[in-house]
């Protein structure tokens, strides 16, 4: 595992950014062994991220390193992915904390009950719970994050996330 990176830099998704962007995406999916297999098969960011407001992590001599998306109408965050050789540095956190000076609150998403450590993640963040339910990825538990700040900002990412 590299050291951790001691500049993450956060900004909005440029064109250039695509082919790493469905690496990452393809990578993160792939490796999710809570994902059913016809949601694996189909790991196309580009329409799966379709009218969100897509955010960058760069890492180290500017790799990509994190993802995030979100439907903007309804602070609704879709996507956050954070590459598996940069786990828990901080990644993730910084992600979410990039959406703090323009996103309104509340925000919401949906995180599959079987991906553990995206839900340990969000709890650790101040996330609360505020229903469930059942989708193409499977049982999932809808979260919120109200105003204040995120208890333990020192935490990071898991690599898999979903909405």
């Amino acid at each position: 595992m590299p050291n951790p990176p001691n500049k993450l830099a956060v900004r909005q998704l440029e064109q250039s950014d695509a082919a790493a962007v469905q690496r990452l995406y393809e990578r993160a999916v792939g490796r999710a062994a809570w994902l059913p297999a016809g949601v694996k098969a189909d790991a196309d960011f580009a329409r799966a991220s379709q009218g969100e407001a897509v955010f960058v992590c760069h890492g180290p001599e500017g790799r990509l390193v994190g993802l995030l998306s979100v439907w903007v109408p309804e602070s609704f965050i879709h996507h956050v992915y954070v590459d598996p050789e940069f786990e828990r540095q901080g990644v993730g956190t910084a992600l979410l904390s990039s959406l703090e000076t323009w996103l309104p609150l509340p925000w919401h998403l949906k995180c599959v009950i079987a991906n553990t450590s995206a839900r340990a993640f969000y709890a650790a963040h101040g996330w609360i719970e505020v229903g469930s339910g059942n989708g193409d990825q499977g049982p999932y538990a809808l979260l919120e994050r109200g105003s204040g700040p995120s208890p333990d900002a020192s935490l990071s990412a898991p690599s898999s996330f979903v909405r």
